[in-house]
């Protein structure tokens, strides 16, 4: 077997296991995209409610902020959510499975 036909076969394998890790979280990515837009439409929700009041105006932020505790909530599970998922994306990079030390291909 030559060198063309090796680099070919594991060029085929590699991208057959990289279609496979992709549809398997293909699931976990829709669940974030679909509480991504729900939070950030409670969140464009609860500051245009928030700025519309006159009363922004006049009392000082923090009085401001908690008078407004449906745009708060949001806020802090929008943080919390890209908190978790940045977690979770650093700690299931299965990239590092696809090569061995030195930079050969690792097949399963």
């Amino acid at each position: 077997m030559s060198l063309e036909q090796t680099a070919c076969e594991d060029l085929k394998a590699f991208e057959r296991r990289l279609t496979e890790v992709i549809a398997c979280l293909h699931p976990s990515t829709i669940r974030w995209r679909i509480v991504l837009i729900v939070v950030s439409i409670c969140i464009a929700t609860g500051a245009g409610q928030w700025l519309m009041k006159l009363e922004t105006r006049i009392v000082p932020l923090s009085q401001s902020l908690t008078n407004h505790p449906f745009f708060i909530a949001s806020t802090i599970m929008f943080c919390s959510n890209y908190f978790i998922s940045r977690c979770t994306q650093k700690s299931d990079s299965s990239f590092h499975y696809f090569f061995k030390d030195k930079g050969s291909f690792k097949r399963f």
